[in-house]
């Protein structure tokens, strides 16, 4: 029994002894796997603390290590993209403004912001005087203390030779720093960044005081990178005015021809008037003079005749020059084109008759338009009219009506002499006419005026010898007008 016991103490000893040294083992592994776990989960930077010195203390040791670096990567990797964000924005900001002092501020307030400096200045060249000035604004500090700020060129131009061109960090021991910065107190760090445009230094940037730390090579790539979008966005800016001022240039050089052509079609007009109108005074004239010799009453009723004729005629050309000044408004209301061309052919039925011409109509069904009536009548009988006068020796008149899309189309066609080209492109201006003593030019360019009322067209097409065909295409609903009830 002795020995028994003694057995069964031994082993409760060991198990004892097992469970703490199990406990000791397992601990720092809980640990380790507990703070895994931690950085797993996001807490970067998450550490053990520990003082073992065993293989696990030296493994706890390392962990540490790690999430240390790995926080550190973290925030690396975040500052960059936020610079990049920065760059990103202000980039896009260079090119959403086109003033030289919009710019400017852009690139003083976004370097502030990427950078994280104190103060941010530029100084630009200025041709006519011929010194580095101060450009505004500046950041962090006051109108005050950059106004009236300048460098001579060549002082400028040496330190750009000394860096060779590149943008710098300078001491704010540093003799130049000193001579650049006179103005400013409480230096901690400074760079330099040049500005050029076209490869022709134009200016220089200064940022003064990085928060935090000093400057690093990677700011000064970053700064360079601005400096290089700043240039394109000056560039453009310069462009821009360029343009503007030629597009002025142009704007106005447009005006003086449309003035000038104005008064040249005025001229031409009055030129028109008088000689249309000449005419026939020319005629009441001669033959007043002829009645003053005249005792044959018959021969005077005779003149008298045609005076009074010369007269009407001259009274129809006054009448039509008027009514293609006048601007008649439209009395809209609804058209029915296919009835409203049935009354015209009867209104020029007297023209046509023992003409030798022969009417054919077309007439599909097509709805009611927004119109004038009175105005429209004025511009069929006027295209009919002409059409019958184009056949002397007999022919066909032709009337379509179709709709095509949101429109009708009417088309009057003959069979007529035809117009030749070079007639067809003038026979909507004024005055303009072939019939010599029987027409006043005024009718097809009324028509035309009042299908461009109407918000339509007006065209033509013509062979010689082979007739001509005119072409009105109205909206059946009209966009700027109202309708008359």
């Amino acid at each position: 029994w002795i020995l028994l016991a003694s057995l069964i103490g031994i082993m409760i000893t060991g198990c004892i002894i097992a469970v703490n040294l199990t406990s000791e083992i397992l601990k720092p592994i809980r640990e380790l796997s507990d703070a895994a776990r931690e950085v797993a989960s996001g807490n970067l930077g998450y550490t053990i603390d520990t003082t073992d010195t065993t293989e696990f203390g030296h493994l706890a040791k390392v962990f540490n290590e790690m999430s240390l670096s790995l926080k550190k990567g973290h925030e690396r990797n975040m500052k960059y993209m936020m610079r990049l964000s920065g760059l990103y924005r202000l980039t896009l900001s260079f090119h959403m403004v086109t003033n030289e002092q919009d710019i400017i501020r852009e690139l003083v307030l976004g370097v502030a912001e990427i950078i994280k400096a104190e103060k941010v200045l530029v100084f630009m060249y200025n041709k006519e005087k011929d010194r580095f000035f101060s450009a505004f604004p500046a950041y962090g500090l006051t109108d005050g203390d950059v106004e009236n700020w300048s460098y001579e060129p060549s002082f400028i131009n040496s330190i750009y030779l000394k860096s060779n061109k590149r943008s710098m960090i300078l001491n704010p021991e540093d003799r130049t720093a000193k001579q650049l910065m006179f103005r400013v107190a409480g230096i901690r760090n400074l760079a330099v960044i040049w500005l050029k445009q076209k490869g022709v230094l134009t200016g220089f940037l200064i940022t003064i005081n990085k928060e935090g730390e000093d400057f690093t090579e990677e700011d000064i790539r970053l700064l360079s990178i601005i400096a290089n979008n700043f240039s394109v966005a000056m560039d453009n800016a310069q462009l821009y005015r360029d343009l503007h001022t030629q597009m002025q240039k142009l704007k106005d050089t447009q005006e003086q021809l449309v003035q000038a052509a104005k008064l040249a079609a005025i001229g031409e007009l009055a030129a028109n008037i008088a000689h249309e109108i000449n005419n026939p005074l020319t005629s009441v004239l001669g033959y007043a003079e002829l009645m003053r010799e005249e005792e044959d009453i018959e021969s005077m009723m005779r003149d008298l005749e045609i005076i009074e004729s010369e007269s009407l005629r001259a009274r129809d050309i006054v009448q039509q020059l008027l009514e293609f000044s006048r601007k008649w408004p439209l009395k809209i209301g609804k058209v029915d084109v296919n009835r409203l061309l049935k009354d015209v052919l009867d209104l020029a039925s007297v023209n046509i008759k023992d003409s030798g011409i022969d009417i054919e109509t077309d007439f599909s069904d097509i709805p009611e338009i927004n119109a004038d009536a009175n105005q429209l009548k004025q511009v069929f009988l006027n295209l009919i009219n002409n059409a019958v006068q184009a056949m002397p020796d007999g022919g066909t008149l032709t009337i379509r009506t179709a709709k095509v899309d949101n429109s009708v189309v009417i088309e009057v066609s003959d069979t007529g002499v035809g117009i030749p080209d070079n007639v067809a492109q003038k026979i909507f201006e004024p005055f303009f006419t072939t019939k010599r003593d029987k027409g006043t030019g005024l009718g097809l360019p009324i028509s035309y005026r009042i299908i461009k009322k109407h918000e339509g067209k007006i065209e033509v097409k013509s062979r010689m010898e082979k007739g001509t065909t005119f072409r009105v295409i109205l909206p059946i609903r009209l966009t700027s007008l109202q309708i008359s009830p």
